[in-house]
């Protein structure tokens, strides 16, 4: 009995690659997409945690964090009470050192470029040895204990902390590669918001609004995403 060899014709494997080439150019970027959010929510637990560890640690060496010399310069300021709790690897004392195309880099969902963490109110941002970019006010600290505060453009200076996970590598926006958070006034830092209500909260975290308090939206998630996270 001759028994024929079965084989795909040519025309069948062709159709078979066109199908799977269409299938992974949907389902790639998809991917690709999910585990660089991922990847930039857990950059940002970090740096809140490496923050707040700096604090205690140089709270422990120079007594609490309200007595700290703000007379100092910001250099000086960061190299006693930061760098030696964290590994630096680079200051930026303009933008252009750090690869910024400008001093306002960091947008919301419109692209309004609203606030900046290049030398203002003394600042001097500066990238730890994992990529992070922190963005840190040499003074302030947070001393209201009103639920209802929101936050303007000056508090934003004064208090808080820009952390720009992916440093110069775009989107630069909020929710999706930079986040802020806040330090109090005993030196302990939270996401921005983290005194507000839910509704507040995520009433800012959308794409149509500022996305300021996108870092406390995922603190309160346990550091991960929601289904209405913004990106």
């Amino acid at each position: 009995m001759n028994i024929k060899n079965k084989a795909f014709t040519l025309a069948e494997v062709l159709i078979t690659l066109g199908i799977i080439g269409v299938v992974a150019a949907i389902t790639i970027p998809i991917v690709a997409a999910k585990v660089d959010h991922t990847q930039k929510i857990s950059l940002l637990k970090k740096a809140h945690s490496a923050i707040n560890q700096a604090v205690k640690l140089a709270s422990d060496d120079y007594g609490d964090f309200d007595s700290w010399d703000t007379s100092l310069s910001t250099m000086d300021y960061l190299s006693k009470y930061i760098a030696p709790y964290m590994k630096i690897t680079l200051y930026c004392t303009t933008y252009k050192k750090c690869n910024y195309t400008s001093s306002t880099p960091w947008s919301r969902y419109n692209k309004a470029n609203d606030y900046t963490g290049f030398n203002v109110f003394s600042r001097i941002p500066f990238f730890s040895v994992d990529g992070i970019l922190y963005s840190i006010s040499l003074s302030g600290g947070s001393t209201s204990a009103d639920p209802n505060v929101q936050y303007d453009s000056n508090y934003i200076g004064k208090n808080s902390i820009f952390i720009d996970v992916n440093g110069s590598s775009p989107p630069n926006r909020f929710g999706n590669d930079v986040f802020l958070l806040v330090r109090n006034s005993d030196g302990s830092v939270m996401p921005l918001g983290y005194n507000l209500s839910d509704d507040i909260i995520n009433k800012d975290c959308r794409k149509e609004s500022k996305c300021l308090y996108c870092a406390e939206k995922l603190r309160r998630n346990g550091w991960k995403s929601t289904s209405d996270y913004p990106w």
